[in-house]
């Protein structure tokens, strides 16, 4: 998806004829023919955003409020 979101709109504006459908199929098919070094730029981008929202996740879940929201469950 992070490399979809990347080119959509350069194949949009390149290839105006292609629906929606056919534009997704070309980007997958670029996707599956790319060298697996340029794969991965996007596999450890897709890694850090990861880590870090769970990192973000468990703050909040150790946080105050969200620990007196718990609490009012109970």
């Amino acid at each position: 998806m992070r490399y979809s979101k990347k080119i959509w709109d350069s194949m949009k504006q390149n290839h105006p004829e292609l629906k929606t459908f056919e534009i997704a199929r070309e980007i997958g098919k670029n996707w599956r023919e790319m060298q697996p070094a340029e794969r991965r730029i996007y596999q450890i981008e897709y890694e850090h955003e990861k880590r870090d929202y769970y990192e973000r996740i468990n703050m909040y879940n150790r946080s105050g409020p969200y620990q007196q929201y718990l609490g009012r469950l109970i």
